[in-house]
């Protein structure tokens, strides 16, 4: 806390006096680290990330993405799908 205090007077030529915030209300900091949590339970529950995880001594996550899926349509017979054409905005 005094490294800010000095920071905040060094720059404003004010005194400052700054506490620390006691709350319940959940920080950005503890919701982004919460999410991404989430996101690697997620992915320690999919199948093949768990026979990967078992197989392999000593392997883990390191990181999780998130993609866009690309939506599907059926085909002409209506047996399969495809991917759905979409336009490049590029």
């Amino acid at each position: 806390m005094r490294r800010l205090t000095n920071f905040l007077e060094d720059q404003t030529d004010s005194d400052w006096d700054v506490t620390q915030a006691h709350s319940e209300t959940e920080t950005g900091k503890e919701r982004d680290a919460r999410e991404r949590q989430a996101l690697f339970d997620e992915a320690r529950r999919h199948p093949a990330v768990a026979a990967a995880l078992e197989a392999i001594p000593g392997a883990e996550i390191v990181n999780v993405e998130t993609v866009q899926a690309i939506p599907l349509e059926p085909d002409d017979a209506g047996e399969a799908a495809k991917p759905v054409p979409t336009k490049n905005k590029g």
